[in-house]
């Protein structure tokens, strides 16, 4: 996880598969990314789905 402290309740939330991967682009092809560039992509296609719904979801 980023910037998260480890912790039981962290741990908790990895069991349970409430987390997920997200790749950020920092570089790339110019977009809606939070960097500027493409948009973030999930390792779940729910959270994906979920995203490209409602935007303002997005972590």
């Amino acid at each position: 996880m980023m910037s998260v402290a480890a912790s039981p309740p962290t741990q908790a939330l990895t069991e349970i598969r409430a987390t997920d991967k997200i790749w950020v682009f920092g570089n790339g092809l110019k977009g809606s990314g939070v960097m500027g560039f493409q948009p973030a992509i999930f390792g779940s296609l729910v959270l994906l789905a979920a995203n490209l719904l409602n935007p303002k979801l997005a972590p």
